[in-house]
């Protein structure tokens, strides 16, 4: 398993160095979320997926995914509560 650690929030983009169309990532939001870890299926093909966030609130969050042969670029689009701190994946 592998992660990547920084501050994620609408407008900002998440790079990571592996192709990860279709696996299922694991975002870890800001310790003042009432649900912390959220389990994200990633697409197949490029393109914007909109995904509720677990919790009380049920926020929902729109993630844009672009791939390469050795990277996934992930944009936070827009979402209450899409401040995300860490993300897990298997290469």
């Amino acid at each position: 398993m592998k992660s990547v650690i920084g501050s994620w929030d609408v407008n900002s983009t998440i790079s990571i160095p592996a192709d990860l169309r279709g696996q299922v990532i694991t975002f870890v939001r800001s310790s003042s979320s009432n649900a912390r870890h959220q389990a994200l299926p990633v697409p197949l093909v490029d393109g914007i997926t909109e995904q509720r966030l677990a919790g009380p609130d049920n926020n929902w969050v729109w993630l844009e995914f672009q791939f390469s042969d050795n990277s996934t670029n992930i944009t936070v689009i827009s979402g209450h509560n899409a401040n995300f701190t860490h993300i897990f994946y298997r290469e």
